[in-house]
Parts: C-alpha cells; sequence; structure tokens
C-alpha cells in the first residue's frame, strides 16, 4: 500500500506489469494448445517427414475437389431438382394447412380469454 496525502490505497502501477505477467502464464497454463498452433509446431520441429506432409496435402485437395464435382453434379441433376421442387411445394401447402389451424385455434381462444381479436381493435 502506498500512502498519498495521508490516506491509504493501493499503488496499482507498481505490480501492473509482474500481474498481467502472472494473468498470462496462468491464461497460459489453463488453456489447450489450439489444434493449428499445434500442426503448425509439429511440421516446424520436423517430427512429419515432408512427403507424409506431401501426400497429406494432395489427398485433402483431391478430397475437395471431389466433393465439389460431386455437388455441382448434384446440384444440376433434374432429378434432384424435381424432388427438391416438390419438396418447396408440399412445405408450402403445410405452411398453409398450419395457418388455417392455427387461425381457428386462436379464433376459439380469444374470446374465452377475455381479450379482443386484432379486427376488433381500431
Amino acid at each position: 500500500m502506498a500512502h498519498r496525502n495521508g490516506s491509504t490505497g493501493i499503488d496499482l502501477n507498481s505490480n501492473d506489469s509482474s500481474f498481467s505477467d502472472e494473468i498470462l502464464t496462468l491464461a497460459q497454463c489453463l488453456m489447450p494448445e489450439p489444434p493449428t498452433a499445434k500442426v503448425k509446431r509439429v511440421i516446424a520441429e520436423s517430427w512429419i517427414d515432408r512427403q507424409v506432409h506431401e501426400i497429406a496435402w494432395t489427398t485433402y485437395d483431391t478430397v475437395v475437389g471431389a466433393t465439389n464435382d460431386v455437388t455441382n453434379r448434384l446440384f444440376t441433376s433434374p432429378a434432384v431438382g424435381n424432388v427438391l421442387g416438390d419438396a418447396i411445394d408440399v412445405v408450402l401447402r403445410w405452411q398453409r394447412f398450419n395457418a388455417v389451424v392455427a387461425g381457428a385455434f386462436f379464433a376459439a381462444l380469444w374470446p374465452a380469454a377475455g381479450l379482443p381479436a386484432a379486427t376488433e381493435q381500431a
């Protein structure tokens, strides 16, 4: 504690850097290493042979390319378009059905609860 003008108080400036350093150290101990940082560290320390690294990236590029190709073919397929079109039609019909049922349910509920309907308010 420091004395300022006859009053006692905590002098935060004297220990700010050490306190923040201690908090940073505590945070580093409590938090696990992010996976990306660990991969970079492992590659930098040459734990993984360069050929294995290149094979892994080639495999990744191949999988991404194949997925892209399958997705493009899927979305340009007329059969998928028909199925999705029919699904949209079914969803819209279901939405209209739900609106009618909810309207009928609440039309009977509002008077029972003593609340005015939206058409009655002006």
